[in-house]
């Protein structure tokens, strides 16, 4: 069985525009001081995706484990509890924080990228964590971020009597990259997005070994927000 799909489609944004940041208090620790930073996130778009609303959209949640960056310096991994669906996020960060503040999700090791991932894997409900990219600056720690990523979202099923099983499928765009790093920059409050030359074209969507029936099972692929033609 040929477990290999081409997508060319429009990419539909399934988050509104996020984050500010506020809550800032300095500890003037031993050898470096540590910034404490609340990112809580507008109509609670975070990073992890929820059930659509009546208005149509889908609210996304901040994840265990997430990390943002703030000029290529990661912040400590997120600690969620149970599945709790967090307002605010508190991310630590070491360090010297100077502007202008470039914030990233994922984290990034440089300032003004942000990560699209190239290998991502299903999750029932959900994108991969660490997909859904996100950017903002600012001349302070009020941040406000914009989503940089726009998700595919389509189900796919198995013919009545048919035995499938998927695992993996490819997105290609040959027009174009879709995975990788990008250059990131708020253009009269537009975030701009442009592929770093190392960017590539191609993303992996791991399956595992997920049984299909006749009831569609929704497949959410996190790529950079825009549109796609063949």
């Amino acid at each position: 069985m040929k477990n290999l799909a081409k997508i060319f489609m429009a990419v539909v944004l399934l988050a509104g525009i996020t984050s500010c940041v506020q809550d800032t208090t300095v500890d003037e620790g031993f050898f470096q001081p540590t910034t404490e930073i609340t990112i809580s996130v507008e109509d609670a778009n975070r990073t992890a995706l929820g059930a659509k609303t009546d208005e149509g959209t889908y609210p996304v949640y901040w994840s265990n484990g997430d990390k943002v960056s703030i000029n290529g310096i990661a912040s400590s991994a997120l600690a969620v509890e149970g599945e709790s669906q967090l307002v605010k996020g508190l991310f630590e960060f070491t360090g010297d924080l100077v502007t202008p503040y470039k914030a990233s999700y994922p984290a990034t090791e440089a300032a003004g990228q942000v990560l699209f991932a190239a290998q991502q894997s299903y999750v029932a409900g959900t994108f991969s964590q660490g997909a859904a990219a996100m950017y903002g600056e600012s001349e302070t720690l009020a941040i406000q971020m914009q989503h940089a990523a726009g998700v595919l979202q389509f189900p796919i099923k198995a013919e009545e009597g048919a035995e499938v099983v998927l695992k993996k499928v490819v997105v290609t765009n040959p027009n174009g990259k879709l995975a990788g790093l990008y250059n990131a920059a708020l253009v009269e409050g537009e975030l701009t997005l442009t592929p770093d030359a190392s960017a590539i074209n191609t993303i992996s969507y791991n399956c595992g070994d997920l049984a299909l029936s006749t009831e569609p099972v929704k497949l959410h692929i996190a790529v950079p927000a825009g549109e796609y033609e063949e």
